[in-house]
């Protein structure tokens, strides 16, 4: 009795094992040990053939066929006990009988009208007991449960494979795609958000699961109410350009979406879909300015030409009255004023002209570093004369860009010279500092800044400090840093100006040059 206890328990176990093999190799042993027959055989239907083939056996091999062809389950759709002298009407009670088997059981797997197998036990000379029948109907019952249950455990796989390739495609969009998504529950609070949208509004996705929608995107009022119809299951909903606000509060250019997601009749959530327009922005004003500036070029030039003429006439006049006069005359200090004054009119024109002009620059890749490190030397004399200390910090691998290098060695040499100047009279401190960044759109600049401890720039000048023809020095042309951002945007980059009591700071975004495939 314990060993017939012991072998049911491993039948139930079967159903328990993961490999569909292992579990009907173990359902095969524990069926021997609790009918003591000698011959056990699973026959399963397949996907190629209408009829079962012999999956797993006990003692079988040549004494019972490897296939049964789909008649024989016309008259096997019952558990059955075959003894000789009974009736053989298929091709497996046919093999019983030429074998000479004492006996036969069979039971059917599976449901009456969706056979999947058969479970057969026979014996070359033991007889049936009175429980044979009952322990073939319980194999082939353990057998359905086992294999119904493979085939539910493969199934669940296959679609949960099917889902993790749709989560990984989903991601992988997620991330790829420049436009910035936003994806909120039916209440208008964020479950998240990709990548650029992280670029874009500077938060991180941790920190915005579970906030309102309106306390992130901020900028736009017409957000709402489009939410709003979202909510509602109402057709996708394009608000135009927006002003957004970033974390930081800049403010940047956007086309913004709304899309609501359904089920059926319910809505599960809405999509946002936000598309930064900052830089094509930019690229319009750049493309505004320079139709100005070339307009404004060709009159300026016109003007130039014109005056420097006469400044010419008016220098060679004095220099004619100097030489006509003694060297003691008091007349030579206002001649030498006059004198001067040309000159420095002579030296504006030039400006004015080379400001004037379209300069159409010949690009090559310029590496950063070595071009700064250079005006540096250049300038270490008057640097230290000026009791100005400098540190010069270069991050590892900076990339190199596309440009011309003396236009932006006149840019940096512009910057270099301008904060020395600021600290002329009581010395100082100038930093000088190369990195990469990234902008939120993605692309990768190279950073150059520019900093001194001068005594910084007025708050109510700083934003005319680029516009030509402006100074606060004045022996300045006001030329300087309008050429120099000039030079900048015909690069594709930017300049800007920070500055307070205390010191200010020029940065320079150069876009990174792309590393050759």
């Amino acid at each position: 009795m314990e060993q017939f206890w012991e072998s049911l328990q491993n039948l139930i176990s079967a159903t328990n094992e993961t490999n569909l093999e292992n579990s009907l190799n173990i359902a095969l042993n524990a069926g021997e040990a609790l009918s003591g027959a000698e011959i056990l055989a699973i026959y399963l239907a397949n996907d190629q053939d209408p009829g079962l083939q012999r999956y797993g056996s006990i003692g079988a091999d040549r004494l019972l066929p490897d296939q049964l062809p789909a008649q024989d389950l016309i008259h096997l759709r019952k558990p059955q006990l075959w003894f000789p002298g009974k009736r053989s009407n298929t091709t497996l009670l046919n093999a019983a009988r030429k074998a000479r088997f004492p006996y036969l059981a069979s039971a059917p797997m599976g449901q009456p009208n969706a056979i999947i197998g058969l479970i057969v036990i026979t014996d070359t000379q033991g007889s049936p007991t009175e429980y044979t029948l009952q322990i073939v109907k319980l194999l082939a019952n353990t057998i359905t449960t086992i294999i119904q249950g493979h085939f539910r455990a493969k199934q669940i796989q296959n679609n949960l494979d099917f889902n993790n390739q749709r989560i990984r495609l989903y991601t992988t969009l997620e991330e790829q795609i420049h436009e910035g998504l936003l994806l909120l529950d039916p209440d208008m609070k964020i479950l998240r958000m990709n990548l650029s949208a992280e670029m874009m509004l500077g938060y991180s996705n941790q920190e915005v699961v579970d906030q309102p929608v309106d306390k992130i995107i901020i900028g736009t009022e017409s957000l709402l109410p489009a939410l709003r119809d979202a909510q509602r299951g109402s057709a996708n909903f394009y608000l135009g350009d927006q002003r957004l606000f970033r974390r930081n509060g800049e403010t940047f250019l956007a086309h913004v979406r709304t899309f609501p997601i359904k089920n059926k009749y319910t809505i599960e959530g809405i999509l946002i879909l936000i598309t930064d327009l900052s830089e094509q922005e930019q690229i319009q004003e750049h493309t505004q300015k320079l139709e100005q500036h070339a307009f404004l070029g060709e009159i300026t030039a016109i003007f130039a030409h014109e005056v420097r003429n006469p400044i010419n006439n008016i220098s060679t006049g004095l220099q004619l009255m100097a030489l006509n006069l003694t060297e003691d005359n008091p007349d030579q200090t206002s001649i030498d004023r006059l004198q001067q004054d040309c000159d420095r009119l002579e030296e504006l024109m030039k400006s004015v002209l080379t400001f004037s002009r379209t300069t159409e620059y010949e690009m090559d890749l310029v590496d950063l570093p070595f071009l700064i490190n250079r005006l540096i030397e250049r300038s270490k004399q008057r640097i230290s004369r000026l009791d100005v200390e400098y540190n010069l910090q270069i991050e590892s691998g900076c990339p190199p860009v596309h440009g011309n290098t003396r236009a932006l060695e006149q840019v940096f040499t512009n910057l270099i010279n301008n904060s020395i100047q600021a600290m002329r009279e009581t010395g100082g401190k100038l930093a000088l500092k190369i990195q990469t960044v990234d902008n939120p759109g993605g692309n990768r600049f190279v950073e150059t800044s520019v900093a001194d401890t001068g005594p910084g720039i007025a708050k109510e000048l700083r934003d005319r400090i680029f516009e030509p023809y402006f100074t606060t020095e004045r022996s300045g042309t006001g030329l300087g840093l309008a050429i120099a951002k000039r030079i900048v945007t015909a690069h594709n980059g930017t300049i800007k100006l920070d500055s307070f009591p205390g010191g200010t700071v020029f940065s320079i975004r150069i876009p990174a040059a792309e590393s050759p495939s």
